[in-house]
């Protein structure tokens, strides 16, 4: 069972992942205007790098249970954002973008993957 705790400090890096989202997303914005929507995927790539090396850490025994909690779940959840992706892919699809909501659907879920591997795998 989990404490209270570690309940209470997956909510707060919860939140420092948001503000680290919101952060990098800011900051990308300003230098890339581009269409396709860059800024999410990129987040999302680094949550997930993030997670697979916290989840090859636990595996290995480098890392506790309740601190992948605080990583994986608090941070890494906050910081990672599936529905501003899909609606990201629901705005392309309104505007006759069928192609690049098609591509970026796809590089949504593939892009994060590989990054789970990788993360595992630099551990």
């Amino acid at each position: 069972m989990t404490s209270f705790i570690v309940t209470l400090g997956v909510a707060a890096l919860g939140g420092l992942g948001a503000v680290a989202r919101f952060t990098i997303d800011t900051q990308i914005k300003r230098v890339y205007k581009a269409i396709f929507p860059l800024t999410t995927l990129l987040i999302n790539a680094i949550a997930s790098f993030l997670a697979g090396m916290f989840a090859a850490m636990w595996a290995y025994g480098a890392m506790g249970a309740d601190t992948r909690l605080l990583l994986a779940t608090g941070f890494c959840g906050g910081l990672s954002t599936f529905s501003t992706a899909i609606n990201e892919i629901t705005s392309l699809l309104k505007s006759d973008r069928l192609g690049t909501a098609a591509a970026y659907m796809a590089t949504c879920v593939i892009v994060p993957l590989l990054c789970v591997i990788a993360g595992y795998a630099v551990i």
